[in-house]
């Protein structure tokens, strides 16, 4: 189980990274009417997950939705790592890496 919550918490933190470092990227997700898609998609996913999960899916399909579900919300965080100042995020990936 941690090994899986290690993955998707990884996963996150890279698309967060990746999407919200290249300038390019965050104009495209987050300007427009996508920005909305992107911030309610993870409420939409959460309740399509659940149903998914509730008709008790083979292991390897549950692991899918956990790794999709964990780049969408790193997608949604994106904003973060957009506005914030190389200081804060550094302390934040030190904080993370304590924790391991």
């Amino acid at each position: 189980v941690y090994k899986w919550m290690f993955l998707a918490v990884l996963v996150s933190m890279g698309v967060a990274y990746g999407v919200g470092s290249s300038p390019n990227l965050i104009e495209f997700f987050f300007t427009g009417v996508l920005k909305y898609v992107v911030i309610f998609a993870p409420l939409v996913a959460v309740i399509g997950v659940s149903i998914v999960l509730n008709s008790d899916p083979p292991k390897e399909i549950a692991q899918l939705l956990l790794l999709g579900f964990a780049a969408l919300m790193g997608l949604s965080f994106a904003t973060i790592f957009s506005t914030g100042t190389a200081l804060r995020l550094r302390g934040v990936l030190l904080a993370f890496l304590m924790l391991i």
